[in-house]
């Protein structure tokens, strides 16, 4: 599991995708989710092949990348995540 980046700043509202590359050494089919530690900063959901964050309010949260293939290979990413407030 390869992430584009391992580090966020966005602004509360706004979303941005993370490219990931994932791979199997047997080539086996793999499960990817994303989980934020902290879903009322921040949201995060994988889909085609990417990370999806969402800022919901300021703050600090860290997000969890995990890739298992069902046979016992699994790795691991995180990805910090701040969220700041837009000032005028």
């Amino acid at each position: 599991l390869i992430l584009g980046e391992t580090e966020v700043k966005l602004k509360k509202g706004e979303k941005v995708s993370i490219n990931t590359e994932v791979r199997d050494a047997d080539n086996d089919t793999v499960a990817v989710k994303a989980i934020s530690l902290d879903e009322s900063v921040a949201k995060a959901t994988y889909k085609d092949g990417k990370v999806v964050i969402e800022g919901i309010v300021e703050g600090y949260t860290t997000i969890t990348v995990s890739a298992e293939d069902g046979k016992g290979g699994v790795d691991v990413e995180t990805i910090e995540v701040e969220v700041i407030e837009e000032r005028n």
